[in-house]
């Protein structure tokens, strides 16, 4: 029992006025992870303000036992079809849009990888097969729809805002810049998911 506690799946929230300091940060520093955080800090901010503006919504959405991060690396398939899905330590009470959300930015972002093709070119088709997928085995309504994107943003602030406070206690350096880059290029393809979301819900309006 002690050892399940200790792999327990937490959440930790971030707020803007972390990003704030993150800024305030990075405006004195001169390394690439400040430079890139400067660089993306309109499109940061924006999403931050997204966000902030919907916790509401967000807080009123319905929550369930979800997998959380289900990821394309955590399933099996055997003569295409799939055969079971592991690595269940993150099992937990949370949305079911911000379960949904992870999972439709993760396998479409791996369909997207597989074209071999321009991600502009493919992302559209992705999101509109995996959800058109997912609507059949449990519907979701438009509002719903239109939810899961800040949920997705939501998600990926707080990796970036983990892993950028991370960076004066890391043990090994690079470790947690290498983590902030990746966590930035995720939110601009999370931003892109989100709008073919919406627009996939305009099409069930």
């Amino acid at each position: 029992m002690e050892e399940a506690k200790a792999h327990a799946y937490v959440h930790v929230p971030w707020s803007p006025d972390v990003f704030v300091q993150l800024f305030a940060d990075a405006a004195q520093k001169d390394d690439a992870t400040s430079r890139l955080l400067m660089q993306e800090r309109d499109m940061i901010e924006r999403s931050v303000h997204d966000v902030s503006g919907r916790k509401l919504q967000m807080a009123e959405a319905r929550r369930q036992i979800v997998r959380n991060s289900l990821h394309p690396h955590d399933t099996l398939f055997e003569d295409g079809k799939l055969r079971a899905i592991i690595d269940f330590e993150e099992v937990g009470m949370r949305e079911l849009l911000r379960d949904v959300g992870h999972a439709c930015h993760r396998f479409v972002r791996q369909y997207v990888v597989h074209q071999g093709k321009p991600w502009q070119e493919t992302l559209p088709r992705g999101v509109k097969l995996f959800l058109q997928a997912y609507q059949e085995e449990n519907s979701l309504l438009s509002e719903e729809l239109r939810l899961m994107p800040a949920f997705i943003i939501d998600e990926l602030l707080r990796k970036v805002a983990s892993a950028a406070r991370k960076i004066s206690t890391q043990e090994v350096p690079g470790t947690y810049e290498k983590e902030v880059l990746k966590y930035i290029d995720l939110l601009k393809e999370g931003d892109a998911v989100g709008k073919e979301i919406e627009a996939f819900a305009d099409e069930q309006a």
